[in-house]
Parts: structure tokens; sequence; C-alpha cells
């Protein structure tokens, strides 16, 4: 008799005589030596059951034994192929057994994914296991990578979906230096009207402004009659 080599197993004794054509049948009532199917091994000859492979592996038909899944995929046992995992979840290490949900204010659009990304300034994401971050809404602002929620604006500022920094007036007030880094957002002059946003006052009727003088945004003159 010759026994099964390692990645198969014989149900009951195979008798052979030829030690080179192991697995072939040669006598009425043997039996072959069977693969092991995939996601299941044999490690030693004259097996007569094969194991399944580990949590974390994974393995072709007739082997020997299973490899661990690659960084990014993960398996639950008797697996004949590893799973990549899913937009949102992460695996580090090779031989995950589950993968990682992002936390919250990061985010994987890819699958197979071995790490997360913090949401960029103007978005967040308030919850885990996403693959993508949300543009902060009108009104509020992310001012640093990694955000589980945006910040709202003072009551005279404004801005616009997926901002920095609230850069826009309230209706009722305007901004009076627009400069990249420094800007004033002041109360609507007496006798103009402010719409918000980037707009500057305009004289109501009945007002007019020297624009001549550098402070003729704060003060119109009432028209005379």
């Amino acid at each position: 008799c010759i026994s099964c080599p390692s990645g198969r197993y014989a149900t009951k004794s195979t008798n052979q005589t030829d030690a080179t054509q192991v697995a072939e049948l040669v006598t009425t009532g043997a039996t072959l030596c069977q693969e092991c199917v995939a996601g299941t091994f044999s490690s030693s000859i004259s097996a007569v059951v094969c194991q399944n492979c580990d949590a974390g592996k994974s393995s072709q038909a007739a082997m020997a034994s299973c490899s661990n899944c690659v960084a990014g995929e993960y398996s639950t046992s008797g697996e004949p192929n590893c799973t990549k995992c899913p937009s949102g979840f992460y695996s580090v290490a090779e031989g995950a057994t589950s993968c990682t949900a992002c936390g919250s204010g990061e985010y994987t659009e890819v699958e197979a994914s071995t790490s997360c990304s913090a949401c960029p300034k103007g978005k967040y994401q308030g919850s885990t296991g996403q693959a993508a971050c949300l543009e902060c809404t009108a009104g509020t602002v992310s001012t640093v990578s990694g955000l589980a929620s945006c910040e709202a604006c003072s009551s005279s500022r404004t801005s616009s979906p997926g901002s920095t920094k609230c850069d826009q007036a309230l209706v009722s007030y305007y901004i009076y230096n627009t400069s990249s880094t420094n800007y004033i957002v002041s109360n609507c002059p007496k006798g103009c009207l402010c719409e918000g946003g980037y707009t500057l006052p305009v004289p109501k009727a009945g007002y007019w402004s020297d624009r001549s003088k550098s402070q003729y945004l704060s003060s119109p003159y009432k028209c005379s009659r």
C-alpha cells in the first residue's frame, strides 16, 4: 500500500503497486487519493480527512498548508479565497480574520485598503465605516482635517458649502475688508441695505454715499429735499 501524499486524503486503503502512480486506481475496491478541496489542507501523509484552513488563511485544492490573507483582505475558516475589505474598512496586517471600520472623521473609498484617510478641510464624517466624507453645509466650516463634525459660523457670518472659513456676511451685515487673511463683518449702516455674502451696503432710497471718503460705507448721507 502507498500512503496518500500531503494535500490529499483517502477514505479507505489504497492498494497500489507503483509508487510513481499515487492517486491512480489499480485494484478493484480501492479508492483514489482525493485532493483536499480549496479551503482545506492536509499537512501529513496517510491523511483520511482534510482540515479547514483557519480564519485569516485560504488555500487552493490539494494543498499541504494554507496561506495568510494579505493586508487589505480577510477570511473566515475554510475559505478557498480571501475577501477584500469593502470600502470604508481596512486591515493592516496579514492573516486578518475581519476588517476594521474607518473611524469618524476618516474614510477609504477603495476596496482592499490597508489604512483610512482623514477627511480634508471643508468636509467631515460623523459615522464609522464610510467610503466618503461629507461637505460642511452652508454656515458651517471645518478648519482642520479629520473632523467628525463641522463648526457653526458666528451669528454675523456664514459660509458656502464645503468651506474652511466663515468669510461671508449674513443678511443685515457686510464684509468691510475682504482680504484672504483679514476681514471684518460689520452691522449694516443706517440708511443702507445689506444682502449679505460678499456684497457691499447699498444706500436706501433717499440716501447717498460719498465714495471719495474712506468711510463712505458706514456714513451714508440723507438726501436733501
